[in-house]
């Protein structure tokens, strides 16, 4: 990355641990602060990371200088692009889980299957257990059908956003007649995500991956016999049984009142695209 690139994501970064600052005065105790980025969709993985992981060791140090309190929980939320988000999780390379995703323009096609992104979104919820949320518009073309000899455009309905809310791993759905002008007119709740949660701030690869390199010097000291009995196996998965925790909760799922910070507090930088944009966390 140039110089230019490196400043602008550091002015970035600096923006978003401002909002974290802001929403750590007005929100409740135990409540978690998550931010997003627009305009993600020409990152790599590498460059998610970059951005996301810089903005949580900024966040670490605005902790250490006392503008953020110790103990408010803060995370980020991946918006669009889940292709890239998804291969940077695959691979380690986030320091933390997104507190959900969201993935814009979702549709159905003429049997039902829908689009691409949003499939990477399910996959992301299924594998790693978070909420996705998908945003539709009505202004979005969904397929195209022939009528007495003719294309005829079929747009994204409401209907068909609340079939895609009923879909595995979506956890709600917002309809908006227009993207132009986006202002969700329906809210419709999805699945709960399951049980099987992990702890705040834990990712499962990065860890994972760390841990493996520790089992696998752990077990390199072991004598062979144990390495090639068939006990082995069991004892490799006692230690491996560690990785997850299992959350109390039933299940998460979405709020039914969009959040917006900007009416509330003034950005340092006026520039940032669609600042002010509603989401349901």
């Amino acid at each position: 990355m140039n110089s230019t690139g490196i400043c602008s994501r550091q002015i970035v970064i600096e923006d978003l641990v401002t909002i974290v600052e802001q929403g750590d005065k007005v929100a409740p105790e135990d409540s978690i602060v998550g931010v997003h980025l627009d305009n993600v969709h020409r990152l790599t993985a590498e460059g998610l990371a970059e951005v996301f992981n810089g903005f949580l060791k900024a966040v670490q140090a605005a902790k250490y200088d006392g503008r953020i309190s110790q103990s408010r929980k803060i995370g980020y939320i991946a918006k669009n692009n889940p292709k890239e988000f998804k291969r940077a999780l695959d691979q380690g390379l986030m320091s933390m889980l997104p507190l959900y995703q969201i993935n814009e323009n979702a549709k159905l096609n003429e049997v039902g299957l829908l689009d691409n992104d949003s499939r990477r979104a399910q996959q992301i919820g299924q594998q790693y257990c978070i909420p996705v949320f998908l945003k539709t518009f009505g202004s979005d073309v969904a397929y195209t059908i022939q009528r007495n000899n003719r294309s005829v455009n079929v747009y994204v309905s409401e209907d068909m956003t609340a079939r895609m809310a009923q879909m595995p791993n979506i956890s709600g759905a917002a309809w908006s007649a227009d993207e132009g002008s986006y202002h969700p007119t329906v809210f419709i709740q999805g699945t709960a995500v399951p049980n099987a949660r992990l702890p705040f701030g834990y990712c499962p690869l990065s860890m994972t991956r760390l841990f493996k390199e520790s089992l696998n010097s752990a077990l390199s000291h072991l004598s062979a016999c144990l390495l090639f009995s068939r006990n082995s196996r069991n004892a490799k998965h006692a230690f491996l049984g560690y990785r997850g925790v299992v959350d109390h909760q039933h299940g998460s799922a979405a709020t039914d009142e969009p959040i917006r910070l900007d009416k509330q507090f003034c950005f340092h930088r006026r520039c940032i695209p669609d600042a002010g944009s509603n989401e349901v966390v």
